[in-house]
């Protein structure tokens, strides 16, 4: 019987963004199995959590970017050994290290989807993360 449930992968859900909000690289890191795959945002092929971390925090992750973001509702589905979240998110993202006039990312539309397991210690980890805009 597995110990995944709806209400533990939302839990799971709201770490993760606050991790990310948070600027916090090593909570990040840690909430992906160490086989984990990203599909960015923008991104055209998938690509490693670790890789994706890493980038996160090179881009975004310094004292002179604000992050807000948040999920919108969380559709959870069960499976025996893993579960999928679905859900809506915003994201914005505003860099003065990039210059006089800085940068901003304002993500209003956001979907992602995410597989968690569990590993050996019957933590919940993310397997895969799927990230995309919703076009208008």
């Amino acid at each position: 019987m597995s110990n995944i449930s709806s209400e533990k992968v939302r839990a799971e859900v709201t770490r993760y963004w606050t991790a990310f909000t948070g600027k916090s690289a090593d909570i990040m890191a840690s909430m992906y199995a160490p086989y984990a795959m990203v599909f960015p945002t923008w991104a055209t092929r998938p690509e490693p959590a670790r890789l994706t971390v890493a980038r996160r925090q090179r881009e975004y992750f310094n004292p002179k970017t604000s992050i807000t973001g948040y999920p919108g509702e969380i559709e959870v589905t069960l499976q025996d050994t893993t579960a999928v979240a679905v859900y809506t998110y915003q994201l914005h993202i505003v860099n003065s290290e990039t210059g006089p006039r800085g940068t901003e990312s304002h993500t209003l539309n956001g979907r992602a989807t995410q597989v968690f397991a569990l590993d050996h210690e019957g933590k919940l980890k993310i397997v895969h993360e799927h990230l995309s805009v919703a076009r208008k």
